[in-house]
């Protein structure tokens, strides 16, 4: 909305990049699927609020401005006021990385799937112990939660829901964004979304979100093209936490948990730094930058 640059793009991205690329390489799986994102104006006013930034050299980087009707493709008539063009984007399959990695720590019998309780948990002068075994720490990964050990976090989570339409009669290259967006989704699909609603805070998909989305959606559409089929509508909360960073870090006064949340609608970017820099303050001391560090976010 305010034209600026994802928090520490120029150092996130290619971590995340590296990451993806490890993990591929792990799994045998395409997780990253690389595409520019057309971002169209939806007014004269969007657009002058660009021009504004459009200089600034962090948002130059990865941007070109487009002029009225430049790059449509099979959206014709979508590109009224101008737009960008933002190279660098894309899209990670998380979904199937994680079903991969939860079958084989299963497997190897490394994980217990158990609803974990705060009340199960007793704090020692040193580690913890909980179900009656011990462990040096306990690490909160959570997204939106409302433990009562980490009460003071400022929440600002959002939820949002987003749907998975069987398109045959549209084929994209780009990842479209005007108002919602429009994600090629594999062989004859797209992923449409999303919303953001701040009451009730839950997972439950609905019809409002729902027609809403697609009534977006349809005025994107020219003539001759119709909705499709909705295959999937899923919603989920977005854990958000003021300053729009993620928050990292041991308990100011229990150092045996650990923090590792807010990552917010970014997660897929943020997620690979903000977990080797936590890794590294851990295990090798280093000192977590202070506009991360949960500790000093009080």
């Amino acid at each position: 909305m305010r034209f600026n640059a994802s928090w520490r793009v120029e150092e996130l991205l290619p971590k995340a990049l590296e990451c993806y690329a490890a993990l591929e390489r792990e799994s045998g799986l395409r997780l990253w699927e690389g595409r520019e994102i057309l971002r169209y104006f939806q007014s004269e006013e969007e657009r002058r609020r660009w021009e504004k930034k459009a200089g600034n050299a962090e948002v130059q980087a990865f941007t070109k401005t487009l002029r009225a009707g430049e790059k449509e493709g099979p959206l014709a008539g979508v590109n009224t006021h101008g737009g960008i063009c933002i190279r660098g984007g894309g899209r990670v399959d998380l979904g199937s990385w994680l079903a991969w990695w939860r079958e084989s720590v299963q497997e190897g019998k490394c994980m217990e799937e158990v609803e974990f309780r705060e009340e199960d948990l007793t704090l020692l002068e040193k580690g913890l112990r909980w179900r009656g075994r011990s462990f040096e720490r306990v690490y909160f990964c959570s997204g939106y939660a409302r433990w009562k050990l980490w009460d003071w976090l400022p929440w600002k989570a959002a939820k949002g829901e987003f749907l998975t339409l069987e398109m045959p009669g549209l084929e994209l290259s780009s990842i479209i964004k005007k108002g919602i967006f429009i994600i090629p989704w594999g062989e004859r699909k797209v992923r449409i979304g999303a919303t953001y609603v701040w009451n009730p805070l839950d997972g439950e998909p609905t019809e409002e979100a729902r027609e809403g989305l697609l009534n977006d959606f349809r005025r994107l559409l020219p003539p001759g093209i119709q909705e499709g089929r909705v295959l999937e509508q899923r919603a989920g909360v977005r854990p958000i936490l003021k300053g729009n960073r993620p928050m990292l870090g041991c308990h100011p006064r229990h150092e045996q948990l650990v923090l590792c949340n807010g990552l917010g609608s970014k997660g897929a970017l943020q997620a690979p730094w903000a977990v080797e820099h936590l890794v590294e303050h851990l295990e090798e001391g280093r000192p977590l930058d202070a506009e991360v560090d949960v500790a000093g976010n009080i």
